[in-house]
């Protein structure tokens, strides 16, 4: 059986499944549903379901009980460490940044010896008042902990699912590409040398203009083409980022169209996952189309 064979075989089994799944694949909502189901069990302030990265990072995936996240990652990374090497839950009386809880939790969330990511909760509520140390005991944190581990083949599922729609939106941006590039966008070229040839044989000066009229909207058009080739073809690359992405993004506009995009970058050496640079680097050049068109 050849590798196509086999990854349509898998593909297939991988589309009734997920038909017949009650929570879906789509990772935020599975991430949120868990956050919902410790609710009861923890009595959080704020709780948050994090990612474990390629890049060994811990990345927010759903957070519950705030609109934002108002701390960092290394707010916690004593327990952090301290959870993955024991696989086990850390509570610590420490505030984290920003809430008025007392303590926190750090759970990680695996698949045995694999990692797949951790929730942090800030809490109790219940000791705002009165400061309840024993509020969690050890069996509300091993209640939660095997909540969290019977989640995480969810999430994990979830992700995967993900990955694998990101490589097919990837490929159908390029096979789009590779249509407007040797259909419509060459068409409309060859329509072109045909009106050229018309303007030069035109003998009333009224309808050579009105034919080199009809050239130049022809251009524009051809324009218009190559740059949406350019906006399916242009992603976020690995090894360099979305600095880089969006830079060439702009030269390639004010190349082609005159328009000149002023462009401040403030990087730091902490990158957002690729799929999300690439979701930030559409909306740039959605943003910047609207400005060129209107």
């Amino acid at each position: 059986m050849s590798n196509y064979e086999s990854a349509r075989e898998l593909l297939t089994q991988l589309g009734t499944l997920a038909r017949s799944l009650s929570s879906g694949l789509d990772d935020v909502s599975i991430g949120y549903s868990l956050l919902t189901d410790l609710e009861p069990v923890l009595d959080p302030e704020v709780s948050v379901v994090y990612l474990w990265s390629a890049e060994q990072r811990l990345l927010p995936l759903s957070v519950k009980g705030a609109d934002t996240i108002t701390w960092t990652t290394d707010d916690f990374q004593a327990a952090w460490d301290t959870a993955r090497e024991t696989n086990a839950p850390q509570v610590t009386d420490t505030a984290l940044p920003g809430t008025n809880a007392p303590g926190h939790v750090v759970i990680p969330l695996g698949l045995g010896e694999d990692l797949v990511g951790a929730v942090v909760a800030a809490g109790p509520k219940s000791s705002y008042d009165s400061p309840d140390p024993d509020h969690w005991t050890d069996s509300r944190i091993s209640q939660a902990f095997s909540i969290t581990q019977e989640a995480a083949i969810k999430i994990d599922t979830a992700r995967l699912f993900g990955e694998i729609q990101e490589i097919a939106t990837i490929e159908e941006r390029r096979r789009l590409a590779r249509e407007i590039h040797d259909g419509i966008a060459q068409e409309i070229a060859s329509l072109g040398y045909v009106v050229d040839d018309i303007a030069a044989d035109a003998v009333d000066d009224t309808l050579k203009e009105r034919v080199l009229e009809l050239r130049g909207e022809l251009s524009r058009v051809v324009s218009e083409l190559r740059l949406s080739i350019f906006d399916l073809r242009s992603d976020v690359q690995p090894e360099t980022g979305l600095g880089a992405a969006i830079s060439s993004y702009v030269r390639q506009v004010g190349t082609s169209t005159g328009l000149t995009v002023h462009l401040v970058l403030d990087e730091t050496a902490t990158r957002l996952p690729v799929s999300v640079e690439s979701e930030l680097l559409r909306i740039a050049q959605e943003a910047i189309t609207n400005v060129r068109k209107h």
